[in-house]
C-alpha cells in the first residue's frame, strides 16, 4: 500500500472540500427556487385577474332599477332541479382590482356613481353572478351549492361555462378562489 505524500492528501482534501462546497450552492440554490416558486404561486392565488379577464359590467341607461327578487325557496334537496353543467366558478368584487373602471372606487368615478351589473341593477352578495349570456341568459334562476343567485352580470372573461360570483369583500372573492361546482335550475313542470 502507498502512502500519499503531504501535497496528494492536500489536493484530496482541497478537491472534497471544493465537492462540499459546490454542492451545499446548489442545494441553497435549489431552495431559493422552491421557495420563490411557492411565494409567486401563493401571492398568484388571490391577484386579481388582468383588468380584461374580469367582470365588468358595460354601461346601460341610467334608469334605476328595482334589484330582482331572491329566491327564498329551499334548495337543500336536488329533487326538484335538473342539471345544467359543470362550471367553472370565480369571484368577484366591487373594488377597483375585481372592475376596474367600473368600481365606483375608480379614481374617474364621482361621488354620485352607483356601481350597477350589466342588468342596470345593484350587484348584492348571495343574489348576483355574472355569466355568458349565451350560456346562461340574463335574469336565468340559477342554484350553485345548494344557494339560489340570479345571472344579473356580465364580463369578457365569462365565457362558456364559467360563472363569476359577487361578494362584497376582496378577502372573500380570494377565499373563495376558483372552484368547479355543478350548475342547476329548477326543473320544468
Amino acid at each position: 500500500m502507498k502512502r500519499l505524500t503531504r501535497e496528494e492528501r492536500r489536493r484530496i482534501q482541497r478537491r472534497a472540500a471544493n465537492i462540499r462546497f459546490l454542492a451545499f450552492v446548489l442545494i441553497l440554490l435549489a431552495l431559493g427556487v422552491c421557495i420563490g416558486y411557492t411565494a409567486a404561486h401563493a401571492q398568484n392565488a388571490c391577484e386579481p385577474l388582468k383588468p380584461q379577464e374580469v367582470s365588468q359590467p358595460s354601461p346601460v341607461d341610467d334608469t334605476p332599477q328595482e334589484p330582482a327578487e331572491q329566491p327564498a325557496e329551499d334548495y337543500s334537496s336536488l329533487d326538484r332541479l335538473e342539471l345544467i353543467g359543470t362550471f367553472t366558478a370565480t369571484a368577484y368584487c366591487p373594488c377597483v382590482k375585481c372592475c376596474g373602471i367600473w368600481s365606483e372606487d375608480h379614481p374617474s368615478r364621482g361621488e354620485d356613481y352607483v356601481q350597477k351589473t350589466r342588468t342596470g341593477t345593484i350587484p348584492e352578495e348571495g343574489r348576483t353572478i355574472a355569466a355568458d349570456w349565451d350560456v346562461l341568459p340574463k335574469g336565468s334562476e340559477v342554484v350553485i351549492n345548494g344557494h339560489p343567485y340570479i345571472v344579473e352580470d356580465t364580463g369578457s372573461a365569462v365565457k362558456g361555462n364559467h360563472v363569476d360570483i359577487f361578494f362584497e369583500s376582496h378577502e372573500a372573492a380570494c377565499e373563495f378562489g376558483i372552484q368547479q361546482v355543478e350548475v342547476y335550475r329548477e326543473a320544468a313542470g
